[in-house]
């Protein structure tokens, strides 16, 4: 924001420069952990993984 508004680049070469891509992966990604943590699986995992670990 503040390369924009001290000009040092246009609005449309900024957008451009965006990977709408990564963005969208990111965003399905924070989804499905939000979605996926309220079931008890992170948990879950954590307490096999310590048990396996402690053997």
């Amino acid at each position: 924001m503040l390369i924009l508004l001290a000009g040092i680049i246009t609005q449309e070469r900024a957008v451009s420069a965006i990977d709408f891509n990564t963005i969208g992966l990111l965003i399905g990604m924070m989804v499905i952990v939000g979605i996926t943590r309220h079931t008890g699986v992170f948990e879950y995992l954590a307490i096999i993984i310590s048990r396996l670990w402690r053997q």
